[in-house]
């Protein structure tokens, strides 16, 4: 009988602590969708502002220098080839254009120093 009472209350324990473990968990799944979604709407935010940039400035080159729609979608393809795939994406890297040569030795100008880093040929 005192067995029966002890698994009794052991189960009712055990359905507790399972209880709360289940409450945590469901607040955890809500937070981290919360959070999603804030990141979600920041991130939308960005892009429409970048957007918007990109629009503008394309519209003032258009209107203030002549190049046409056609040379921007060329320059973009060409930016876009700099890593290697036509995909609609860049990476980082690929973004800066390429290095140049030194004058003096004919090795990479490192774009991070603008020196080379084998003569010492600083580029102004």
């Amino acid at each position: 009988m005192i067995d029966l009472l002890q698994d009794l209350m052991q189960d009712r324990r055990i359905r507790h602590i399972q209880d709360r473990v289940d409450g945590i968990s469901t607040s955890s799944k809500m937070n981290a969708t919360a959070a999603a979604r804030e990141v979600t709407v920041e991130l939308n935010q960005r892009m429409n502002k970048l957007l918007l940039t990109n629009v503008a400035l394309m519209e003032l080159l258009i209107e203030k220098t002549g190049i046409t729609e056609d040379d921007i979608a060329k320059k973009i393809s060409e930016v876009d080839l700099r890593d290697g795939k036509e995909d609609g994406k860049l990476n980082a890297r690929a973004a800066l254009p390429p290095a140049k040569d030194c004058p003096e030795c004919d090795a990479k100008i490192c774009r991070d120093f603008n020196r080379c880093l084998f003569c010492g040929y600083e580029d102004v």
